[in-house]
């Protein structure tokens, strides 16, 4: 994770899709081992597309989102 080669990528773009987050095998101990990276990524995304005046930014999820944690029905 390094925020200022995330802000650098969006250089140049009009369009930003942030699909990106952590996915571990096994879940952590601690919870933001998996927050911190994905909170933080997301920020660098915004902070990149300001800066080089991306024209959208479509932020999605994954369905570990929803689930983790959680049973499944």
């Amino acid at each position: 994770m390094n925020s200022d080669s995330i802000i650098a990528a969006t250089e140049g773009c009009d369009y930003i899709v942030h699909t990106a987050c952590p996915f571990p095998l096994v879940e952590p101990k601690n919870e933001e081992e998996m927050l911190r990276p994905a909170v933080d990524g997301t920020l660098a995304v915004l902070e990149g597309a300001k800066k080089h005046g991306a024209k959208r930014v479509v932020l999605t999820s994954a369905s570990s989102a929803i689930t983790f944690k959680h049973p499944v029905d």
